[in-house]
């Protein structure tokens, strides 16, 4: 079989998350299994932990869950804006979007934002820059520590609203992205199958081309 990924360049975006290290409860408990004497873990963690993905269930009540939205929502062509040159705890509005990444974005795109900033001085995504999105087509909204989903819980919850009315699922805390050397590439970043999660853990990997 052809190797499909010949000529491409593979990035991990995805946090190494470490049982025990962890803000967020993550233990894993090894056990034995009677039948052969191997062994199994379990794990006792949170949804909401590491790279994830957030369905609309995580903001509506009725909203689909990660099991319910199409596979194709958590992979596709992907841009990379990057908001470097923005002020300290700046907003990014529909005019910061107009110009990065502008037109370059099409319908179905999956679109990141990185700033490089400390957290305590990211930019903040705004309800405006939500509907720009909207309004583009963004198929799936994704945000490493150094860029905010607002600067307060109105717009949070506001943006939340725009976007995942419109099953657009968010892509949270990625990694690695000054690894990459494109702007341009596809992610994958799919969710575990299980019926009613309102997040997952994901392995988020970029395929640029050499």
């Amino acid at each position: 079989m052809r190797d499909i990924l010949a000529g491409c360049r593979v990035v991990d975006l995805s946090v190494r998350l470490v049982p025990g290290q962890e803000e967020r409860r993550l233990e894993i408990r090894r056990g034995v299994i009677p039948s052969d004497d191997t062994f199994m873990h379990e794990i006792d963690t949170m949804s909401h932990i590491g790279t994830h993905v957030e369905a609309p269930s995580h903001f509506f009540e009725d909203g689909a869950d990660v099991t319910e939205l199409p596979i194709s929502s958590f992979m596709g062509p992907a841009r990379l804006a990057r908001l470097a040159s923005l002020p300290a705890n700046a907003p990014i509005t529909s005019e910061v979007l107009d110009d990065v990444p502008g037109d370059a974005v099409s319908e179905g795109d999956i679109l990141i934002f990185t700033s490089g900033r400390p957290h305590d001085e990211a930019p903040h995504l705004t309800p405006d820059a939500a509907h720009w999105m909207a309004a583009k087509g963004v198929k799936m909204l994704g945000i490493d520590d150094s860029v905010l989903l607002g600067s307060n819980t109105a717009d949070v919850r506001e943006l939340h609203d725009i976007l995942m009315s419109r099953d657009v699922p968010f892509l949270e805390v990625i990694a690695n992205l000054e690894e990459l050397r494109q702007d341009e590439f596809f992610l994958l970043a799919l969710p575990l199958r299980i019926a009613e999660l309102d997040s997952s853990l994901v392995r988020c990997i970029a395929i640029e081309e050499e």
